[in-house]
């Protein structure tokens, strides 16, 4: 019988252990806070960590707790990162550079920091044995052209005019039309 698995097992199964798990896994949800949202971060990425933590050996809170830090640290340098964000570029006029001009280097200082102290509070190195998962390819392939256009228009949106709830809203219709 062929079983089907998530999206968060496929990606799991993908991610290679290696000695900087937790340092590629810390700089893929402050990527995922900044460019998607610190919602999607948190919603997406914390299934995903637990599982990746299963199959690594590794505590399952310590990697469910960082997308909800990074969601944190990491959603203030694009007007998309936060809904405030979204809020304030339209009452005061702000594009996508007032964003980054402002707020990128704070934003990398704070993800810095918030590293420092994460690898100071959590043990990083696996403490039981892992667990393989069956995995099927088809939801990778239904799910990365979604993330591939919420991707290009959030970033790219602002600058051609298209607005960031009309990417968001196609990209749902295209995930329910799936």
């Amino acid at each position: 019988a062929l079983e089907l698995v998530s999206y968060d097992g496929l990606a799991a199964a993908l991610v290679d252990g290696g000695r900087h798990l937790a340092a590629w896994l810390w700089v893929l949800a402050a990527a995922v806070t900044i460019v998607f949202n610190l919602d999607a971060s948190v919603v997406l990425l914390t299934p995903l960590y637990i599982r990746i933590a299963r199959r690594h050996g590794l505590a399952p809170e310590m990697l469910a707790f960082q997308p909800a830090l990074l969601a944190c640290l990491a959603s203030s340098p694009l007007p998309v990162s936060n809904l405030t964000n979204l809020i304030v570029a339209e009452r005061f006029h702000l594009g996508l550079g007032d964003f980054v001009r402002h707020l990128a280097l704070p934003t990398v200082a704070a993800c810095a920091v918030g590293w420092f102290a994460f690898r100071t509070v959590f043990h990083l190195h696996p403490t039981a044995d892992g667990v393989d998962d069956v995995v099927q390819a088809a939801a990778l392939r239904r799910g990365l052209p979604i993330i591939g256009l919420v991707l290009l228009g959030f970033t790219a949106g602002d600058v051609v005019g298209v607005p960031a709830w009309a990417v968001a809203a196609v990209a749902v219709v295209w995930a329910a039309a799936l």
